[in-house]
């Protein structure tokens, strides 16, 4: 056994050691008041930003040059629906397509190999996607890259909304809404409302306070200059779009997030496919937080160094600490309490209208701090919605209120996980 292996395994198995402590030590509803509260501060505090924020995309003044690559490994299933959806995309000036062909190891190359108007480099092996989008950069003579995975389908809009932050000298990069493409099954519906709120208010109540550490892979343009500032991609990193983010953050360019048009990308359907997904972008996550600790709590950094990355890779470690201590401890007693509860609610010993007659000065405080933070959840969630005057559907409800009230546990698994992974020194793969 490696002795990273064996230092990560101890470390984590102190971490949940430590959990335990603090539930077997403390009340843990006090626990879990302190996280909520937290959170909610967070929350607020991004929501007074975005209030004050403008939705509206500035104009361009002019139209840079640009370029659009699309990294392409395996993507026979998509590739053609994708490249359709960047060559209809509307820009007043022409712009070139690059498509990077990783060594795939099915037809992707068979089918786009005759398409006019795009170009193809081809490489024998699969070298991964940063230094696939790295050998373009070289090339590239544009004052604007495009990055849109072979996945991902842009609205014909979308490019003529995101140029208008360039007229900031500044800004390095732009975002925009992502959603899900075709969200149906039970998996598929969930993630799409946490899309909405992750990908609308939370990105473009972040970037209105300069802050945003991440440029999803789905679309996202970047100024070649700043793109050559920090030296590209980090080769072998499982989570490029991340670490590109904080390396422009570590130079103090801009990142800014357009919410009036949107892209929409393949999600996993499956629940190994997502943990997976979910566990390398967390792990990938932890790895890029330790590399960039050195923006931790400065000033020069403004708000993404004093509060937005600290303050977001703390609710996360808490959101840990609650989880793990609560499976651990409390698990148990909590099942055979509910049981007990609903048995007496069967047999008729409990009547619904008793149980609604109650003083208001005696509901606990975690339970209090559980409703409005389900409350601001929620909130955030429709904010994110009218973005794309998206409308709920009644059958939807039910997709909804899981999400808001569970969905939580999947990613907290998946972090934990991509913790583990992260300290154990496991291989670091797609």
């Amino acid at each position: 056994m490696r002795w990273r292996t064996l230092i990560g395994i101890t470390a984590f198995a102190l971490f949940v050691f430590g959990c335990i402590s603090i539930f077997s030590l403390f009340n843990p509803y006090w626990i879990f008041t302190i996280s909520s509260a937290v959170y909610i501060t967070q929350a607020c505090i991004f929501l007074f930003a975005f209030e004050e924020s403008k939705i509206d995309d500035p104009k361009p003044k002019n139209y840079p040059s640009l370029t659009i690559m699309v990294p392409a490994y395996n993507a026979s299933k998509t590739i053609l629906k994708s490249l359709e959806h960047v060559k209809a995309l509307k820009y007043p000036k022409p712009f070139d397509i690059v498509v990077i062909e990783d060594g795939s190891k099915d037809d992707t190359y068979e089918k786009i190999k005759n398409i006019p108007g795009i170009r193809i480099i081809r490489n024998k092996k699969n070298k991964g996607k940063a230094e696939s989008l790295n050998q373009a950069i070289k090339i590239l003579k544009t004052d604007l890259i495009a990055n849109i995975d072979s996945d991902t389908y842009p609205e014909p809009e979308t490019l003529k909304n995101m140029v208008g932050y360039f007229n900031d000298p500044k800004v390095g990069a732009v975002t925009t809404l992502i959603v899900p493409e075709n969200p149906k099954g039970f998996l598929r519906r969930i993630q799409e409302f946490e899309y909405y709120v992750a990908f609308g208010f939370w990105h473009k109540s972040i970037s209105t306070l300069d802050s945003l550490y991440v440029t999803p892979g789905p679309m996202s343009i970047y100024r070649t200059d700043a793109l050559r500032d920090v030296g590209g991609f980090e080769k072998g990193n499982i989570t490029e779009d991340l670490e590109i983010a904080l390396a422009l953050q570590e130079k103090r360019w801009k990142i800014k997030c357009s919410v009036n048009s949107k892209v929409k990308t393949e999600i996993p359907g499956d629940i190994i496919g997502y943990i997976k997904q979910r566990t390398r972008w967390y792990r990938g996550k932890f790895y890029n937080t330790i590399k960039y600790k050195h923006l931790l709590f400065r000033r020069e950094y403004g708000h993404f160094g004093m509060f937005v990355f600290p303050g977001t890779l703390i609710v996360e470690i808490l959101a840990m600490i609650v989880f793990i201590g609560f499976l651990t401890v409390n698990f148990k007693r909590f099942l055979i309490e509910a049981n007990n509860y609903f048995r007496l609610i069967s047999l008729g010993l409990i009547r619904w209208e008793f149980i609604l007659q109650f003083d208001p000065l005696t509901i606990p405080p975690y339970l209090i701090f559980l409703v409005a933070t389900l409350l601001i959840w929620g909130y955030l969630l429709y904010k994110s919605l009218k973005f794309d005057k998206r409308k709920v559907k009644i059958y939807e409800i039910p997709y909804i209120c899981f999400y808001l009230i569970f969905y939580s546990i999947f990613i907290t698994t998946a972090y934990a996980i991509g913790f583990f992974n992260e300290l154990r020194g496991s291989e670091r793969k797609w």
